[in-house]
């Protein structure tokens, strides 16, 4: 089928009257590429018309009937007829990979972290096809906070822009939360007459926020626009000065590194649970909701009093932050990470170092009682998922960090990569991994890694 033929269109591109936005942005892609590569731009009609025809999206799936791509899968189709290419995902957004992976599968657009290659071809004959793919994962997740200072601190909008289009050309459905949502603590804290000292307050303003979205909610609102969802992170952020006129509130106290001490909330007390369910309903009243929730008890900080048995405050944590999720948002997903189970042998010269045995684990995931999925943070160096039995049957996801703090250097085992992620397709006990993705603190430092580990998702 011909698209272009000496840099004239010859095909019309035929999209549903009612098409999502993103649909619209699944044509504006392959337009603009196919443009790129001719210099024939196809027209776009709503209507079916004589000679050949690119259908994208719903109009499609009619065509497909019966044999239509369902959910998160997508399907090419060109007869030997020549006469129509039809392009569609079960979702909206995989009919943007299913253009993606035409252009890159077929007509031979490389998309790379270092940039695009895109071949001059001012004829576009596409072969007859037939091509279907199912994700192998049902989510894939690509982002890691430390990318915030170590890589992204000096980004504008231009680089987070490609930044996004590359997670979408790679068919990422969850990215890590933005710096989204901080002003929402200092409106609680207002709203109960809490007095904080302004470096506790959070950041962003409600009020400027009317006026110019930042930088971070322009990123989120197009990861969204593009399918993608957000977690939130959830915590109970008070001052120790409030801490300290309210002694009749159970605290916890924490050491992280060299830095002083601080007091969180024992999430025994009522107030935990309480401010959980109170900044999740705000933010969604504000930012809306992708039903996503990250909550890690004391994470990589140390408990220096106030859990005199830490294993019941840890199975506490758990049983207040599932009821919080579900009381504020009844489909919410929690997605507990393995980043806090620290089940190396315990330190005898660091007594306050509470390792997790494996049981623990086992407690602590069976006392959740909302929907989750088990984040494994660093899947193919620390090998937790097989340390901990596969998560006794829990769903759960495979991530790849390979590259800590600010590191620059090229690293990463990419044989061992590949043979561990071929492992989760055949070896039975991993049938419950429903994730896999990319947590590298650092990005593009290896590029060559981080688009493997994309592909291998």
């Amino acid at each position: 089928m011909i698209l272009t033929r000496n840099g004239q269109p010859v095909a019309t591109i035929v999209l549903d009257q009612n098409a999502s936005d993103l649909e619209r942005h699944a044509v504006a892609e392959l337009n603009g590429y196919t443009q790129r590569m001719s210099g024939g731009v196809l027209p776009v009609v709503n209507e079916r018309v004589d000679g050949a025809e690119v259908l994208i999206g719903a109009v499609a799936r009619r065509v497909m009937g019966n044999d239509a791509p369902q959910g998160d899968s997508f399907a090419i189709r060109c007869d030997e007829s020549g006469n129509a290419l039809l392009i569609a995902g079960g979702s909206d957004r995989a009919t943007l990979w299913a253009v993606y992976a035409f252009l890159e599968d077929v007509l031979g657009v490389g998309f790379f972290r270092d940039g695009e290659r895109v071949p001059s071809q001012p004829t576009i004959d596409v072969p007859a096809l037939d091509i279907v793919e199912t994700p192998r994962f049902s989510e894939r997740f690509e982002g890691n906070g430390c990318i915030y200072t170590y890589s992204t601190s000096s980004w504008g909008w231009d680089e987070w822009r490609a930044e996004v289009d590359w997670r979408a050309k790679r068919r990422v459905t969850e990215i890590w939360p933005l710096n989204v949502g901080g002003e929402i603590h200092a409106e609680i804290h207002d709203a109960w007459g809490i007095t904080q000292p302004p470096k506790t307050r959070g950041s962003g303003d409600s009020k400027n926020r009317a006026v110019k979205k930042s930088l971070h909610e322009r990123i989120r609102d197009y990861s969204r626009s593009l399918g993608m969802r957000a977690p939130i992170i959830l915590s109970a952020s008070f001052s120790k000065d409030y801490f300290a006129a309210h002694p009749e509130i159970r605290t916890i106290l924490l050491k992280w590194s060299e830095l002083e001490p601080y007091r969180i909330i024992h999430p025994a007390d009522p107030l935990f649970k309480k401010y959980l369910v109170e900044y999740i309903r705000r933010y969604a009243e504000r930012y809306g909701t992708d039903h996503l929730y990250i909550a890690e008890f004391t994470s990589e900080s140390r408990v220096l009093e106030g859990a005199d048995n830490i294993q019941d405050v840890r199975e506490m944590f758990v049983q207040a932050v599932s009821d919080a999720i579900r009381e504020a948002d009844p489909d919410g997903v929690w997605l507990p990470s393995t980043w806090s189970f620290d089940i190396t042998p315990e330190d005898p010269s660091r007594p306050w170092e509470v390792a997790w045995t494996p049981e623990h684990v086992y407690r602590y995931l069976d006392a959740i009682s909302v929907p989750f999925i088990v984040h494994d943070l660093w899947s193919e160096g620390s090998k937790k998922y097989q340390r901990l039995d596969w998560f006794k049957g829990h769903p759960w996801g495979f991530g790849v960090l390979h590259s800590f703090g600010a590191g620059g250097y090229i690293h990463g085992d990419v044989q061992e990569l590949i043979e561990l992620s071929h492992d989760l397709l055949t070896n039975s006990r991993a049938k419950n991994c429903v994730m896999y993705g990319a947590q590298s603190e650092q990005i593009d430092f290896n590029g060559f890694y981080y688009e493997l580990v994309a592909r291998l998702s």
